[in-house]
């Protein structure tokens, strides 16, 4: 017998990134750049409830109690990363930017995909 069920779970990671940028035509309005580096998430931990057991009640059968497991059952994680993208300089001290970043491992996780993107503004001091 199948018992179907749906729940919702909400978690949290921590990524902490370490990399090196080569920027290329420095000078230019439009830089490209590669980065390379290393990347360690700290997985969310499993919530510490108590064991669950469902028992499905059909009529005329003993009632089994199938155990369901609790947590997430994630790992953390620590992946060599590459990545490039490109700086658009609007003025002598703003820049938008846009790249992309891969891990150079063969598995994904839900809360580490393996290809990242993204878009901002920087400013030098």
């Amino acid at each position: 017998m199948v018992v179907a069920a749906t729940e919702f779970r909400r978690y949290r990671v921590i990524p902490a990134d370490l990399s090196v940028t080569r920027h290329f035509l420095v000078d230019q309005a439009i830089a490209p750049y590669v980065r390379a580096g290393v990347r360690y998430v700290d997985a969310p931990g499993d919530p510490t409830l108590p064991p669950v057991f469902i028992s499905p009640y059909v009529p005329g059968d003993d009632i089994p109690l199938v155990p369901v497991a609790e947590g997430f059952g994630f790992r953390d994680r620590t992946s060599v990363q590459a990545g490039a993208g490109v700086r658009v300089r609007l003025t002598p001290r703003t820049a938008l930017r846009a790249e992309a970043t891969r891990l150079l491992r063969s598995d994904g996780a839900d809360f580490d995909p393996l290809t990242r993107f993204g878009i901002g503004v920087s400013w030098v001091f």
